[in-house]
């Protein structure tokens, strides 16, 4: 399971370089979800829909935590929240737009992750608290 972790973490980390990249540098790049019948208008609706808010949300819980004076507990916690919020983001658009099986394999997916990634917060917490 560890090397599981570790490798689901390296893909995150590689998925997320590049979209940060092409963010920035508003490259244009082909995505399989073309292929599942979802042209390029609905896929930047899709991206409105959920990526903006999860960042949005995300940076509330942040502050919510400052204010309360509470750290992060593991170097994975904000990881793990920014990945709750993107699941949770898509459930939400399940009752606001229209679904196609690239949200249903995207929220799987999504779901998927956000367990493994509360495992590793799990792991890595028992290791920190070991003092």
């Amino acid at each position: 399971m560890d090397r599981f972790i570790k490798l689901l973490m390296g893909g995150l980390f590689l998925t997320l370089i590049f979209l940060s990249i092409d963010g920035v540098l508003e490259l244009k790049y082909h995505t399989n979800l073309l292929l599942l019948g979802v042209d390029a208008d609905q896929l930047e609706s899709l991206r409105t829909k959920t990526v903006r808010p999860t960042l949005y949300l995300t940076g509330a819980y942040f502050i919510f935590r400052y204010f309360t004076g509470k750290n992060p507990t593991s170097s994975v916690w904000p990881v793990f929240v920014m990945f709750a919020a993107f699941t949770f983001v898509q459930f939400l658009a399940f009752f606001t737009s229209p679904i196609r099986i690239a949200m249903i394999i995207s929220f799987v997916l999504s779901l998927f992750t956000t367990v493994i990634l509360r495992i590793a917060h799990n792991k890595r917490q028992k290791d920190v608290s070991t003092f």
